[in-house]
């Protein structure tokens, strides 16, 4: 063959498997289109139905049949469907207005694409055996250009609603109202971006509306302190991973540690003086904070590593070649007969784990009143099984074939598997902290 008609060959292949493909695609939009029209989703009737006529706009008899059935009736399913929500949305009353009047919009601009894919189709594809299609078609650019007219007084009206009710929260002062009205500051300007002064109000209202807490090293009462100080490396990791948060700092204001060190020690307190309620609730006035949180860990367990092994005899028969023998024919042919053969399967078990639990409180500064207070557990556990043989592999059945050739794996170290506990620890309390803030 030459090189010409081979690459004719190859073009004639890459063009019957693309024709394939297409065949194929067009009967998924048919088959789609029908199920669709069954289930009375018009919608989506018509537009796999235009889809499958414009892979193939000639003999494509069921395509037109829903075409012809579902396009009239989509249209009537929209137009009902934003009669209601021009009713209901006639006059602004809450963010569901907006919602509505969105909604509008979407299928104004859903009858105009698909009133142009179907009068885009080509001509072949209105053509049927004995008859034409006939389809009626509808412009809505205006009745798109009033929905959103009426959609952009909504957003207005709705951003000066959130504004007012922003406001008035403000003017009943305290940390919560102020705390809403930030949020609904934020709303009118989701709505109306640079709405009138929102911006500069959502700074007030979020400023007044913040909380300063101070977060005390937790006191390690575990009675274990060769692994260092953990309590202060949760109190750290809690404040890291709240100050990487952006959403749990816009109304949370933690005091940084240097400062928190600077009254501690001027108070002669230091970071693990015993710290009662009376004395945190003076702490906190001292730097001026609404809220304290404090906690201590009462236990710390490292579960040393531990191996366990158990023997296991196995067995089976397999089938050897003890010999040859002429067969009727007389073609030499091998002869086998069973033997058994055994292994033993040891089957390793490696343990360990690591375990950590406490409590936290958090006591507001001006009342001394307990505001929460919950116990907190972490743990960690590694469990590993290996195995090795000795003997006759041929006795090894698939499942510990596959044990044996597992690698023996390590755990954590000591040291390791307590900072991992106590990581997780943090970031748990870091989550419940964040929670508490919103």
């Amino acid at each position: 063959m030459s090189h010409h008609d081979k690459l004719y060959s190859i073009f004639l292949l890459i063009f019957a498997l693309s024709l394939t493909q297409c065949t194929a695609q067009q009967r998924r939009y048919r088959k789609d289109a029908e199920d669709a029209f069954e289930q009375r989703r018009f919608d989506d009737a018509v537009i796999n139905a235009v889809n499958s006529l414009y892979e193939k706009p000639e003999k494509n008899t069921q395509a037109q049949e829903v075409l012809e059935l579902a396009f009239p009736r989509f249209i009537n399913d929209y137009e009902d469907k934003i009669a209601m929500l021009k009713a209901s949305s006639a006059s602004y009353n809450s963010d569901n207005t907006v919602e509505q009047r969105r909604e509008i919009v979407t299928r104004y601009e859903t009858l105009i694409k698909y009133n142009n894919d179907v009068k885009n189709l080509p001509p072949a594809a209105f053509r049927m055996k004995k008859r034409n299609i006939e389809l009626e078609y509808k412009e809505y650019y205006n009745e798109l250009a009033e929905a959103k007219s009426n959609l952009e007084r909504g957003k207005e009206d709705a951003a000066e609603s959130h504004y007012q009710e922003a406001l008035r929260l403000m003017a009943s002062g305290g940390i919560d109202n102020n705390k809403t009205a930030a949020k609904e500051f934020k709303k009118a300007l989701g709505y109306v971006p640079g709405y009138r002064d929102s911006a500069q109000k959502y700074e007030d209202a979020r400023k007044a509306g913040t909380t300063r807490v101070a977060i005390i090293p937790f006191e390690n009462k575990s009675g274990k302190t060769h692994y260092g100080a953990v309590g202060e490396y949760i109190t750290d990791q809690v404040i890291a991973s709240i100050f990487d948060d952006k959403s749990a700092m816009e109304f949370l204001e933690i005091i940084d540690r240097e400062q928190l060190e600077i009254v501690l020690n001027e108070q002669k307190l230091g970071a693990s003086g015993v710290l009662d309620d009376n004395t945190l609730v003076e702490l906190g006035k001292v730097l001026g904070v609404q809220e304290i949180l404090t906690g201590r860990i009462t236990q710390i367990i490292s579960d040393r590593e531990q191996v366990t092994s158990e023997n296991q005899q196995v067995k089976d028969n397999v089938k050897v070649k003890v010999g040859e023998k002429k067969n009727a024919d007389g073609k030499t042919e091998a002869v086998y007969r069973d033997k058994e053969v055994s292994a033993v399967v040891t089957i390793y078990n490696k343990t360990a784990g690591a375990r950590m639990s406490g409590s936290y409180k958090i006591l507001d500064v001006q009342t001394a009143r307990l505001l929460e207070t919950e116990a907190f557990s972490e743990a960690y556990e590694f469990q590993h099984e290996w195995g090795s043989y000795r003997g006759d592999e041929r006795a090894l059945s698939y499942k510990y074939k596959q044990l044996v050739q597992v690698r023996e794996q390590n755990p954590l170290s000591d040291g390791e598997r307590i900072n991992y506990v106590a990581t997780k620890l943090a970031s748990d309390l870091a989550v419940k902290l964040k929670e508490y803030s919103q």
